[in-house]
């Protein structure tokens, strides 16, 4: 496994800071602690890990299931330690007496699915440089991706920015808080609001590619993904 050179370090850690701030700013009890390499390891064993998706659990990964207010019901950003039970349904079928079983001839095997918008995974790609993150999508018994993010630290920055503009500035707080997002950021059946589409958008662009930005403003972001 490749080592992070202080540039990419730096780049994760601000990110990372920047999404449990954003966190703790509409729900509180949000909180965010380093899994020990011991852990992380017993993972690893049964599913690959990059270097970035290490580090960001060795540092300040969720400590719970991050749940956010979505148009298409919650945004879930896995904690490590649920990591492994959340790969059954997409990666492997579950024993009865627990841990993975059989992988899936469809899944990819360097996709890890790190959370979840409805029930469209969202995927780390393990086994490429920098860990881009995508929305996985299922059609006719196949998988695809739409890129999120071209790297972890992207990702991480851009989550930070939207729950700032489409969760915080709402004045939701706590995870429950559906009604209140909904009723500021969501026009029935047309996606964001115009309002919350700009401001959305000035936040995102200078930090996301083009072709990922739009997947961001999508009004049907879920897509039709989802387990078997």
């Amino acid at each position: 496994m490749r080592m992070l050179s202080p540039r990419e370090a730096r780049a994760l850690d601000a990110a990372a800071a920047h999404l449990a701030s954003a966190a703790r700013r509409y729900d509180p009890t949000a909180a965010f602690a380093p899994t020990s390499l011991v852990a992380l390891g017993r993972i690893e064993y049964d599913l690959p890990l990059s270097t970035e998706l290490m580090y960001w659990y060795h540092t300040q990964a969720p400590a719970h299931e991050m749940v956010v207010p979505h148009r298409n019901g919650a945004l879930r950003m896995y904690a490590p330690t649920d990591i492994l039970a959340r790969q059954s349904g997409l990666r492997w079928r579950s024993l009865p007496g627990g841990g993975p079983g059989r992988l899936y001839d469809d899944w990819p095997s360097t996709w890890v699915a790190v959370g979840a918008i409805a029930c469209a995974p969202i995927i780390a790609e393990v086994g490429v440089s920098a860990t881009p993150v995508g929305l996985a999508r299922r059609s006719a018994d196949t998988w695809s991706a739409a890129l999120l993010a071209p790297n972890l630290a992207t990702y991480l920055e851009a989550l930070a920015r939207w729950l700032e503009v489409v969760v915080s500035a709402t004045g939701a707080r706590g995870a429950a808080d559906v009604a209140r997002v909904g009723g500021v950021a969501w026009r029935a059946g047309d996606g964001f609001a115009p309002e919350m589409a700009s401001a959305l958008a000035r936040a995102l662009a200078p930090v996301i590619p083009s072709e990922a930005l739009a997947l961001w403003l999508s009004p049907e972001t879920a897509g039709n993904g989802g387990s078997r």
